[in-house]
């Protein structure tokens, strides 16, 4: 037996050069030479099995093509041998499967479109997948994470986490976006807009996070500086009530439990401190029942908006049936205005879909009856064909001022007469008539194209001076391009059976052709900018010379409006995306998803905070100096996202001809009102009424010459741009004095400002025309020849100091109000003024229906030149007076004494020096 050795440490191997030549096993050399052999063999074999397997995977990797029957030999010499990772053979089955799918998917549709050959609305590449349960969702069906955004424009690139096997859809420049049959669309969103919808989801949670974490219960939240505020001491749960509906349609059941419980346990309205009806009705009492109805009827939501409804009834007590601005809570009284107690007409006419909807629920019309009281005391006063001026006073009822738009303190009247009469299943004709009048007054007063590219908006008017259209629209009145569609429709989507565009009538089919057009335009508003969002008010573009001395930040060339200094801003407004959305669920045109997507995505990329939420923007102009303004609005919650969520989703969520909106987003339902609540208005047709209570009917010819305008505006005809209705001097007037001098362009509007009570008394002496409540009759009752004259004599400047304090007080309106209220206004004042100025032919026409007196006011006119040259003297030193000047000053004559001491351009000097007013002190 062998024995250890001591010194080698017991290794049983002798540690010479070679390690195999001895050990204590060998008994011989070649012994030795046998066993190297054995393990070289094992070696070479291993090499050569190695070898094989290699060259069998690369093999199957790659299999050779295969056809029916066919065998494809492959030489041995195109063989390579190139190492590979193979598939697992679940990865490969899949492939497998869903290459057959799409084939027999192909075979299919190619089978059914021999069958029914495609329509216009139909879908061309319409791919319905087997099962859609779980699309968008990763394990335990929660939703995958969001994709990387793309920083392209192309809005067809599909997103990272698409499925491969989905079908690529076509680039816009190769083939125009398909229709889709809404009806054969039902619960079927592509992994695409479910994976887009749920990003839209995304921004509300981390919106409110950072709400619930910084501003619980708070009405406000302020991201940046990570704060809330209250509209009065203890709130009144502006931003929670708003969001309700948005987290249940979101299906958000713990942000709702959270925030059920605090509107059942925290939320009192018993308090001491005064709301603006208006505001609060939208959001608070809007979200309240629009909760009830979408969260199974739950009474915790119910009961509430009784107690807020019976507090703010105090504020329809008024003579007139016009209800004051605000309220006070705990007293339930009225409280006038703070701007000379007038009120604006959007905040009055803006609260009968919230109301009607309460009394329905309840049985009790009370909330009917002082709603519907407005609409008809409105619908007796006198406008101008249909367009109402914006101020409207409680005490005598009757409009205050002539401006007229459809942004800011007038948008939502037109808004509510459709909606009116869509709420009730269309049981109420007066308010659809009353739409319709007023859109015909829009088509023939406000529609303007631009230069650049040739598109249609709207713009603002003077009562006194109709065919003067400014040029400045506000981002409020993009809501008006859905609205049109929807009345054009009555909320049914086309439908090449059911719902056909072939069989609209005129009216139909030219509302509808308005409403897509100036949804363009309003997208063109955000793709136009740098940042890709749009600003709170632009002037369009209609002539070279209003671009003439504009900043590089005021005006890009090529586009189709400049914007001014105080007009950048951007609240994150919901209006283009509302009528987006309006569009998408009526025409399924998918464009309509793509340029929601733009928008959205320019918000994530600008408008949010790190830290939580999303925040205003002081100026959009330029995408490297972008500075917040702390403030994250509640209708972003309550409107944005709700809106681009519901693009992005299937399209039998809340259907258009089951549900109304009201103005702050939330859905309320159709219903079919008792027949004692339709009672007053059961007899009402027509447009509107007179004060004599006469139905009023436009002559055939009248309406012709009307239709006749606005379609010529439309096809733009005319290649010289003269509409139907103006003449060439009139065209001249649409360039305002606010495209000269912008610097007053947010100076306050001295001709529209509410009068106070002592200017009141005054204008009544001088009110004979409201006599007269056609307006074309003078004090003698003889005919107007001139609009610009009607009126003028009740309006009455403000002192500087009376301007100034109105300024701040003009802030009421937080959702249809801008911060430039005040600084719009100066603007319309010097489109007034410009409009008084009339053309040759105006001239002429007048002074041949004049005869005499057009004679005799020339010889006075010459009396008086000469009399002011013999005291000047010989030299002539004096100032040289423009032509346009000579004329503007023989109207302002012709006025009356009250407005012939007024100098226009008195009032530009005092609005230059107008300050623009701070978030902070309008709060």
């Amino acid at each position: 037996m062998y024995k250890r050795d001591e010194k080698t440490g017991g290794i049983p191997f002798h540690l010479d050069d070679n390690k195999y030549s001895k050990s204590p096993f060998s008994t011989s050399k070649a012994q030795t030479r046998i066993r190297l052999r054995k393990r070289h063999a094992v070696i070479a074999f291993c090499l050569l099995a190695m070898t094989y397997v290699i060259i069998k995977s690369s093999s199957t990797a790659t299999p050779a093509p295969r056809s029916r029957g066919v065998h494809v030999h492959i030489p041995q010499t195109e063989k390579k041998v190139v190492p590979t990772i193979s598939l697992s053979e679940e990865e490969i089955a899949a492939q497998a499967a869903a290459a057959a799918e799409a084939r027999a998917e192909e075979r299919r549709r190619l089978r059914k479109k021999k069958k029914n050959p495609p329509s216009l609305f139909d879908f061309m590449d319409k791919k319905k997948p087997k099962n859609n349960k779980n699309k968008g969702k990763g394990k335990g069906g929660q939703p995958k994470a969001p994709p990387a955004r793309i920083d392209q424009e192309d809005p067809d690139v599909a997103e990272p986490d698409i499925p491969s096997v989905e079908p690529v859809k076509p680039v816009d420049n190769q083939r125009p976006a398909p229709m889709i049959d809404n009806n054969s669309n039902k619960n079927n969103n592509s992994p695409l807009w479910e994976s887009r919808k749920n990003r839209v989801k995304e921004a509300f949670q981390d919106s409110w996070s950072a709400y619930r974490r910084d501003a619980w219960g708070k009405d406000e939240y302020h991201p940046i500086s990570k704060r809330g505020s209250n509209m009065i001491r203890n709130g009144q749960g502006f931003t929670i009530v708003d969001s309700l509906d948005t987290i249940l349609l979101m299906g958000l059941d713990i942000e709702f439990q959270e925030a059920k419980a605090w509107v059942r346990d925290e939320l009192n309205f018993d308090q001491d401190g005064e709301v603006n009806l208006f505001e609060t009705t939208i959001r608070v009492l809007g979200g309240l029942l629009s909760a009830y109805d979408q969260s199974g009827k739950d009474p915790v939501f119910l009961n509430k908006a009784v107690d807020l409804a019976d507090r703010l009834m105090g504020a329809f007590d008024t003579d007139s049936g016009i209800p004051y601005a605000s309220v006070h809570l705990r007293d339930k009284r009225g409280v006038p205005s703070h701007d000379r107690g007038i009120s604006s007409t959007s905040e009055v006419s803006t609260l009968q879909l919230e109301f009607k909807y309460l009394s329905y629920l309840t049985g009790d019309d009370k909330y009917w009856k002082v709603a519907e009281r407005v609409m008809l005391k409105m619908r007796e006063l006198e406008g101008l064909d249909g367009l109402v001026p914006i101020y409207i006073d409680p005490y005598s009822g009757t409009y205050n001022g002539g401006e007229i738009r459809l942004g800011s303190r007038g948008d939502s009247y037109y808004e509510y007469l459709i909606k009116q009469y869509l709420q009730t299943g269309k049981q109420e004709q007066v308010y659809k008539d009353m739409y319709d009048y007023s859109m015909a007054g829009v088509k023939k007063h406000l529609l303007g194209r631009t230069l650049a590219n040739n598109l249609l908006f709207v713009g603002e008017i003077s009562k006194y001076s109709p065919h003067a259209l400014n040029p400045k629209m506000d981002h409020l009145v993009c809501f008006l391009g859905g609205t049109m569609a929807l009345a054009s429709t009555e909320g049914h989507p086309l439908d090449p059976q059911l719902n056909p565009r072939s069989q609209f009538s005129p009216l139909q089919e030219t509302d509808f052709k308005i409403g897509e057009e100036l949804t363009k335009s309003c997208y063109e508003m955000y793709r136009q900018t740098e940042t890709g969002l749009a600003p709170e008010i632009v002037h369009w573009v209609t002539k070279e010379e209003q671009t003439r001395f504009k900043s590089e930040m005021e005006y890009t060339p090529g586009n189709d409006f400049y914007i001014s200094d105080r007009d950048a801003h951007n609240w994150l407004r919901p209006e283009t995306v509302e009528s987006l959305f309006y569009m998408w669920r009526l025409t399924g045109d998918e464009k309509y998803r793509h340029w929601g997507w733009n928008i959205f995505d320019s918000i994530e990329r600008y408008s949010k905070v790190l830290t939580g939420g999303y925040s205003s923007i002081h100026d959009i102009r330029r995408s490297k100096t972008i500075r917040f303004s702390d403030k994250m609005e509640t209708f972003y919650l309550a409107e944005t996202l709700k809106y681009l969520y519901l693009l992005f989703g299937p399209n039998d969520v809340l259907p258009l001809d089951k549900y109304v909106f009201n103005t702050e987003a939330h859905p309320l339902p159709v219903f079919t009102a008792p027949a004692h609540m339709l009672a007053r208005t059961a007899g009402l047709k027509g447009a509107r009424s007179g004060a004599n209570g006469v139905e009023e009917k436009k002559p055939e010819k009248t309406v012709k010459d009307e239709e006749k305008r606005y379609q010529d505006l439309l096809s733009q005809e005319d290649t010289n741009g003269d509409q139907v209705g103006s003449d060439e001097d009139e065209e001249e007037d649409r360039v305002q004095p606010a495209d000269v001098d912008d610097d007053n362009s947010g100076a306050d509007d001295s001709v529209d400002t509410p009068l106070s009570d002592d200017e009141k008394l005054e204008a009544e002496e001088d009110t004979a025309i409201d006599a007269d409540p056609e307006g074309d009759m003078d004090d003698n009752n003889l005919p107007l020849d001139d609009d610009v004259d009607q009126g003028l004599e009740d309006i009455s400047l403000e002192t500087e100091a009376d301007d100034e304090e109105g300024v701040h007080e003009v802030e009421v309106d937080l959702e249809g109000t801008t911060e430039q209220d005040g600084e719009q206004d100066d603007a319309d004042v010097d489109a007034d003024a410009d409009g008084e100025t009339e053309g040759e032919e105006a001239e002429e026409a007048e002074e041949a229906e004049e005869g005499e007196e057009g004679e005799e006011e020339e010889e006075e006119e010459e009396e008086a030149e000469e009399d002011e040259d013999s005291e000047l003297g010989v030299d002539g030193e004096e100032e040289v007076v423009e032509p346009e000047d000579n004329d503007e000053a023989d109207e302002i004559e012709e006025g009356g004494e009250n407005f012939g001491v007024v100098n226009p351009d008195d009032w530009t000097e005092e609005s230059g020096e107008e300050e623009p007013v701070e978030e902070k002190d309008l709060l």
